[in-house]
């Protein structure tokens, strides 16, 4: 009986932060795209060989948390319990496409690394990475 009554309180502080998780969720499902969008690209002309470049960013993506073995292996998952050991924050890499765009032609894209986003637990992405391996 006790335990089912601890069980209803954590439901009831789920509840509390739902709408933390539902904001978290849809940043990684559509805000970082909309972000980058909503960034101008940068466009410069340069008047002597007529030539006009614009420079944009697309395709975010937030990838699990990893942890290093050593300098010649594998990259390995990390848990939020070492994280929480180790006193660091539990984050991914966030990458995104910079785009590089001459005379109005295809774009060149080039991946670049912009650093570590933190990860929330509970949310969809931190199910999806555990559960199925995938993000």
């Amino acid at each position: 009986m006790a335990a089912m009554r601890e069980m209803g309180d954590y439901r009831e502080l789920e509840e509390l932060v739902r709408h933390h998780i539902d904001s978290y969720d849809y940043m990684v499902d559509r805000g970082l795209e909309i972000m980058l969008d909503n960034i101008k690209p940068v466009k410069i002309h340069d008047p002597f060989t007529d030539t006009s470049l614009s420079i944009f960013l697309s395709n975010p993506r937030l990838y699990e948390p990893q942890k290093e073995r050593g300098l010649k292996t594998k990259l390995s998952a990390l848990f939020p319990f070492e994280c929480r050991q180790a006193k660091i924050s539990y984050t991914g890499r966030f990458e995104a496409d910079v785009c590089f765009q001459y005379n109005g032609r295809q774009a060149i894209r080039e991946r670049f690394n912009f650093g570590q986003l933190p990860i929330m637990l509970k949310v969809c992405v931190y199910f999806v990475v555990f559960m199925f391996g995938v993000l």
